[in-house]
């Protein structure tokens, strides 16, 4: 027998069909060629039960590495900060990229679980916050709204900066842990991670491409206040300790910049920003020469 929620034109077969916003027929505002409904119809759910945890009894994490896992779960646990402003201003205007966030936002938790459950074997607890959220050029919901639709570019660059940074902070982990539970973690959630970077800088792309205001927004909210290593409301103190393992040494942290910024630095009409390397001198976590 099927259920309320199966019904056609209900929420669940909206949000499965990737239009979970009420005008299904209207058509995006931008069409940046990403598979949306796809990827809704494809939603990954829970895998930290997947995890062989009984190995961590014969060889637990080292210390170090528990408190990389601690940051990257905090930057994988903080997706409702970063969806405030997306859902309140001019992003849901398009069902598709409604639709794609919300899937995002799930599967995001499930990567903060399957990482909290490596904590939790370990007896420790997730990092608590730390300083109040640090507000940031137009990343409000207020603001978006008045602007209009060339903010949205500035917001996915943002996104795309945030999951390019995660993913270059989990090849780290993987590499510093040497584990094959943690291998499995990061693997899991990279395959995840990939889909979310392709989305994030496709649609940035796609909106930045003749559009100088567009450009120009999305110039100022990567631009001094962004950080894509340190969400609000975590202590600088989490992500000096996760770094001081993942990329204890200048150049290692520079190289870890390349990696996490080339992305957003290949976007059209930006002139080449470059986030995480602003964010981690500005914290003093990246020494000039």
């Amino acid at each position: 027998m099927s259920t309320t929620g199966d019904r056609p034109g209900s929420h669940l077969v909206q949000h499965k069909n990737g239009s979970l916003d009420h005008r299904a027929q209207q058509r995006p505002a931008v069409d940046s060629g990403f598979p949306a409904h796809d990827f809704c119809r494809g939603e990954r759910g829970a895998f930290h039960e997947e995890l062989d945890t009984a190995q961590f009894e014969i060889r637990p994490l080292h210390v170090g590495v528990l408190d990389a896992v601690a940051h990257l779960w905090a930057l994988e646990s903080s997706t409702t900060g970063p969806l405030r402003p997306l859902a309140a201003g001019e992003s849901v205007q398009d069902p598709k990229l409604g639709a794609f966030l919300t899937t995002w936002g799930r599967e995001k938790h499930w990567i903060a679980r399957a990482l909290e459950t490596l904590l939790t074997v370990h007896h420790r607890e997730p990092p608590r916050s730390g300083a109040p959220e640090r507000r940031t050029p137009m990343t409000g919901t207020v603001l978006p709204k008045l602007i209009g639709a060339d903010v949205v570019a500035g917001q996915m660059a943002q996104a795309l900066s945030r999951e390019a940074t995660t993913a270059a902070l989990l090849r780290r982990l993987a590499v510093v842990a040497d584990h094959p539970v943690v291998d499995h973690l990061c693997d899991r959630s990279l395959e995840r991670t990939a889909d979310y970077i392709r989305f994030f800088e496709q649609e940035a792309k796609a909106r930045l491409e003749g559009s100088p205001r567009a450009a120009a927004l999305a110039r100022r909210v990567l631009g001094r206040g962004f950080s894509p290593v340190r969400p609000p409301r975590v202590a600088r103190e989490t992500v000096q300790e996760s770094l001081d393992v993942l990329a204890p040494r200048v150049r290692h942290r520079r190289a870890l910049c390349r990696e996490a910024d080339a992305a957003v630095h290949d976007l059209p009409n930006l002139r080449g920003p470059e986030p995480l390397e602003r964010a981690l001198r500005t914290e003093g976590m990246l020494v000039r020469s």
